[in-house]
């Protein structure tokens, strides 16, 4: 998964080690990192490999961030993403309140 809080230096660095521990340990003949929200679409089948063609809009929503991307052709456009700091540990404390 991608981690918001590295540099993207340190993130290129983690994405060689990943590949180096699959190569020489696992003996995988190829490895090819990709975004989560293309992935989603992917997941959903919205993304065709073959045709080049995928559009979705993603929300992501985790403990403690909800988050939007849309996804065109395959690629995430970050620029016309939104993040908010509210994931499930907000909602459920909101629940526990109101019980």
């Amino acid at each position: 998964s991608e981690d918001v809080s590295l540099k993207p230096h340190e993130m290129r660095l983690h994405r060689e080690k990943i590949a180096e521990f699959f190569f020489e340990q696992l003996n995988v003949p190829n490895i090819y990192f990709l975004k989560n929200p293309v992935l989603a679409c992917f997941a959903t089948g919205k993304l065709n490999i073959n045709l080049s063609r995928s559009t979705a809009l993603v929300c992501d929503s985790g403990e403690t961030y909800t988050r939007v991307v849309p996804v065109h052709d395959g690629f995430c456009l970050y620029k016309s993403s939104k993040s908010i700091p509210y994931g499930g540990s907000t909602v459920t404390q909101s629940v526990r309140k109101i019980v």
